[in-house]
């Protein structure tokens, strides 16, 4: 089995732009994180997981953001999605992106034939199922408003906690951690702490880098609570679709 992990970014670790030079020097974690789950038996030993970027000419001058990419807008929706079709006309059996605002995962549903997961949703999906009272910790105050929104729009949103379900732990750190990791673990674990004295049972890192970052460093729990990493949960989703596509699929 083949899953493709697209990551909503380009590589280029000389960018002019902050954003995309530092997360770029983050992707290796992501084959790190293939490799965690490989070696814990997260996932079947026979899948094999690839990461693949957006390509550079997505960049504008024009921009003045840390990314250079007017995020989410129609040309980065459109070159996400290219990467998503291509990456199925390959031959990978799914796939999904790492943007854990699900913005483009929505999108790809009806244009894709094979399986794919917004990963918000798989996580808070997953939570759910644990019946578990829910907290998100996200990068910015901007994207925490956003998880909440979703997370209503999901339905999910009684689960959360009732005091300060949605949290982050601010832009800055998290662009920084990328080149650092080391930076963002107690900042985090603070930010946890408090998730936990309002009552989670859970909690969502919900960034496409976040997670992985959290899991490769070995952060699965906080005071006993499980730090949920959304790309994970996604890889397994669709892993487990794919497996009963394969089950109950036409002879």
């Amino acid at each position: 089995m083949k899953i493709c992990v697209v990551h909503v970014a380009p590589d280029d670790i000389s960018s002019p732009f902050e954003g995309v030079r530092k997360v770029s020097r983050w992707l290796p974690t992501l084959h790190n994180l293939f490799e965690v789950l490989r070696s814990t038996g997260v996932i079947r030993i026979d899948t094999q997981i690839e990461y693949r970027p957006l390509s550079k000419s997505i960049l504008s001058a024009d921009e003045t953001g840390p990314f250079g990419i007017d995020w989410e807008g129609e040309r980065h929706t459109r070159e996400v999605l290219r990467v998503m079709l291509q990456a199925e006309k390959e031959g990978f059996d799914a796939i999904i992106d790492d943007e854990a605002s699900d913005a483009f995962a929505k999108k790809a549903w009806n244009v894709l034939h094979v399986p794919t997961v917004p990963i918000f949703y798989a996580a808070l999906r997953f939570v759910s199922s644990l019946r578990k009272r829910f907290a998100v910790i996200t990068v910015d105050a901007h994207g925490a408003e956003r998880a909440e929104r979703t997370a209503k729009e999901y339905g999910f949103a009684d689960s959360a906690t009732k005091t300060d379900p949605f949290m982050f732990v601010g832009r800055k750190l998290w662009l920084d951690s990328h080149e650092n990791p080391e930076l963002m673990i107690e900042p985090f674990k603070n930010v946890a702490e408090r998730c936990i004295k309002n009552g989670a049972e859970a909690l969502i890192a919900q960034c496409g880098t976040l997670g992985p970052l959290l899991m490769v460093k070995g952060i699965r729990k906080v005071s006993g609570v499980p730090v949920i990493d959304p790309v994970t949960v996604g890889i397994k989703t669709v892993e487990e679709i794919v497996a009963l596509q394969r089950l109950y699929a036409p002879t």
